[in-house]
C-alpha cells in the first residue's frame, strides 16, 4: 500500500507542475544563418516571441521572464544583433526592433 501512495504522489506532483507551467508560450522563427534564440520562462501567462528573419546572420536574443502575464517580443532582420531581455513581476510588455 505505501508504494502506491508514493507512487501516486510523484505522478500527482509532476502533472500539477506541468499544469501550472502549460499557460506559459514561446515562439521562435529562424531563417539566416547563426541565429541564436533562447527563452526562459518561469511563473504563469509568459509570452515570449523572437523573429530572426529575412537576410539575417548572426543575430542573439535571450529572454528571460519570471511572474506573471509578461510579453516580449524581439524581432531582428539583419546582421550582428544582440537583444536581451528581463521581466520580472506582473504585466510587463516589451518590444524589440533591430534592423539595419
Amino acid at each position: 500500500m505505501f508504494k502506491f501512495n508514493a507512487l501516486f504522489a510523484a505522478v500527482l506532483a509532476v502533472s500539477a507542475s506541468q499544469a501550472f507551467a502549460a499557460s506559459s508560450e514561446a515562439t521562435i522563427e529562424q531563417t539566416g544563418k547563426n541565429q541564436l534564440a533562447n527563452v526562459y520562462q518561469e511563473g504563469v501567462g509568459q509570452t515570449s516571441e523572437v523573429y530572426q528573419t529575412g537576410f539575417s546572420y548572426r543575430n542573439t536574443a535571450t529572454t528571460q521572464q519570471s511572474g506573471q502575464d509578461n510579453f516580449s517580443q524581439v524581432t531582428q532582420d539583419g546582421a550582428w544583433h544582440d537583444a536581451t531581455v528581463t521581466q520580472t513581476g506582473t504585466e510587463g510588455q516589451v518590444t524589440i526592433t533591430q534592423g539595419n
